[in-house]
């Protein structure tokens, strides 16, 4: 791929990073910027799971292997306790990609966007402005991607450094 392409692709990912970041307009279904995957798992500081409160803030990644998943639980004190491999476990990774990030919950809620046929996002959508909460508890959402999404190929993560 040439620099202007990979310049062109950084762009328009940015671009759609933020306006998804931005908004919670419904997503355009059938192309880039659609909502992908299924949640597999939510934890957070609000359901008394204590595991999250020492891995704040958490920088998304994608786990495509079963060595993948257990060096992640591995990493992250508690969370086999809490029972977060088994969650993750029970993902068939021969058809799925695992995309796990953070975020403070007060009233938004986490997806997973293609932005190309192979590039996913985790991203945090805004709830309502309007709402001040006293406290956004700490919450990691888990998400299963079928491997079908992105043309069979395990996607690059895009994050905030790529835009």
């Amino acid at each position: 791929m040439s620099a202007s392409a990979r310049g062109v692709r950084a762009v328009v990912a940015a671009a759609v990073l933020a306006l998804l970041g931005a908004c919670s307009l419904p997503w355009v279904v059938g192309g880039p910027g659609e909502r992908v995957g299924e949640q597999v798992g939510s934890w957070s500081q609000a359901n008394t799971d204590s595991w999250v409160d020492g891995i704040a803030p958490i920088a998304p990644v994608l786990l495509a292997s079963q060595e993948q998943v257990e060096e992640w639980v591995a990493a992250h004190e508690g969370a086999a306790e809490a029972g977060v491999l088994e969650v993750l476990q029970a993902v068939d990774l021969s058809e799925n990609v695992l995309v796990v990030g953070g975020y403070p919950r007060c009233q938004e809620t986490s997806a997973v966007i293609l932005v190309s046929e192979t590039e996913v996002a985790f991203t945090v959508i805004s709830g309502d402005e309007q709402i001040a909460c006293a406290w956004s508890p700490y919450t990691v959402d888990a998400w299963a991607v079928p491997l079908e999404q992105t043309d069979g190929e395990v996607p690059t993560l895009l994050t905030a450094e790529d835009g």
